[in-house]
Order: C-alpha cells, then sequence, then structure tokens
C-alpha cells in the first residue's frame, strides 16, 4: 500500500501543479484512487474527504475528527549536537517549498546551526498555510536560520542558498507557482545586504544559462519572519519520501 506521507506528498504536488497542464491532470486522477485504497486500508474515515482538511488525516491529526492544529509553532527545531557555538546570528531566505529548504541546510551545515524554522515572510494580515496559498497575503514560505559565525558564515549560507534552489525562475520552484514560492533574502543588517548583494551577483555566471536571477534582496528584522505551524516544522525529517524539488545543482 501506498505510505501516508507519499500520499500526501502526492496531494501537494496535485494542488500545487498548474492548472491545465497534462501531468496534473494524470496526478489527480492518481491521488483520487490511491486515495480510496489508502483511506480504507489505514481505516481512516469511511468516506473519504478530498478537501484541504484530508491533509489533516495525513499529517497525524485525529483521523476521527480529520481535523489539525492551525496554530503555529512555538519555537524553532534545535539541531542535534550543535550545543553553544558562542554569539548567534539570522539568516531568512525564501525559496519554493520550505520543507526542502529546511532539510538540505540542515543536512548541509548540521552543527554549525543553532536552529531552524520554517514559516512566513514578507507580507500582511494571517500568516496561516491556507490564507498564503490564497495568494492574497503577500507571504513568501521561508527559512529562518540561528547559526554560529564562529562554524559557518552567511556567505556561505547564501551560497548554498542559490545552489539549492532556481533563482531565475519568477514566482515558480518546479511544480510550486504562486507569489508564496518566490525567491528572496531578508537581510537583518547593512552587512548581510553587501553580502547579499555580492553572493547573488556571483551567483550570475552559475545560472546564466537559465536566465537572470530573480531573487529579491529585503531589508528586515528577525522578528518579521512568523513561524509556520507545526506540521510543517522538520518534515522531511518525519516524512522522508516526502515532496521536495530542492536539490544541490553543483
Amino acid at each position: 500500500f501506498v505510505s501516508r506521507a507519499q500520499l500526501f506528498s502526492l496531494y501537494v504536488m496535485q494542488r500545487r501543479c498548474t492548472r491545465g497542464f497534462r501531468n496534473c491532470a494524470l496526478i489527480s486522477i492518481l491521488f483520487l484512487a490511491l486515495s480510496r485504497v489508502t483511506c480504507t486500508s489505514f481505516d481512516y474515515p469511511s468516506t473519504p474527504v478530498y478537501t484541504d482538511d484530508l491533509w489533516g488525516t495525513y499529517m497525524g491529526a485525529n483521523p476521527s475528527s480529520g481535523k489539525m492544529s492551525e496554530k503555529p509553532a512555538m519555537s524553532a527545531n534545535p539541531v542535534p549536537g550543535a550545543g553553544s557555538g558562542g554569539d548567534v546570528e539570522v539568516a531568512t531566505f525564501a525559496g519554493g517549498c520550505f520543507w526542502g529548504l529546511e532539510r538540505w541546510f540542515r543536512k548541509e551545515f548540521g552543527d554549525a546551526l543553532k536552529s531552524t524554522a520554517v514559516g512566513y515572510v514578507g507580507g500582511s494580515g494571517p500568516a496561516e498555510y491556507r490564507a498564503v496559498c490564497s495568494g492574497t497575503t503577500g507571504y513568501a514560505e521561508a527559512i529562518q536560520i540561528e547559526f554560529f559565525p564562529s562554524k559557518t558564515s552567511y556567505k556561505a549560507l547564501l551560497e548554498y542558498f542559490f545552489k539549492i534552489h532556481d533563482p531565475t525562475t519568477l514566482n515558480r520552484q518546479g511544480n510550486d507557482v504562486g507569489t508564496q514560492y518566490r525567491s528572496g533574502i531578508w537581510t537583518h543588517s547593512p552587512d548581510q545586504k553587501e553580502v547579499a548583494q555580492q553572493v547573488k551577483a556571483e551567483m550570475a555566471s552559475k545560472w546564466a544559462s537559465k536566465g537572470p536571477i530573480v531573487t529579491e534582496i529585503v531589508d528586515g528584522q528577525p522578528e518579521d519572519f512568523k513561524m509556520g505551524e507545526e506540521y510543517h516544522q522538520l518534515y522531511l525529517e518525519k516524512n522522508p519520501g516526502g515532496y521536495c524539488n530542492h536539490m544541490p545543482r553543483w
């Protein structure tokens, strides 16, 4: 049988892909077919619900209700073994689905990071997943990273950011389409802004074959970041087979 994580990933793909594309229609059909099999196999509600409430069942909510908490997580996700590395700085990046960003940064930098968190930045109004997905709030899915400058640098984080997502596609990463998937760097000091501009310019040659880099660089404060819901935190650690379109490009 198909696992809950795999089915949910298929559900996300079905919701995110652009309408009218043949592959999206096929994904939708496959999703509906597998939902019927899987809901029965795992003894979930006898009548499958093909709405946003469906993901509650597959994200660990009470199966009898199909609901889950939309409340933001209470704190960031500490990195095991990070300990104390002295002074801490904060970096905030947006580059498509926040699940993949969190997974790859933690994998690459390990205990050079104190913590990570996924959430929303750059918008107004309710910072909630369903509202953000409507495209009306202005928020982008983002990751906020606490890192130890004694173990890694802001420049190294930026270079890796440009390596694992496509900064040439406006408001899009793969099948993820919308302003919430735009590429952006929210800087928290004049020094960060200067480094961000430098790295963006340096990365132009890496991405020249795809087109100009459209990553926005925005002045901001760490407090501008709005924590995402608990079920989004460390999603790909909890569900290794989940949806992800990030990867090192070189």
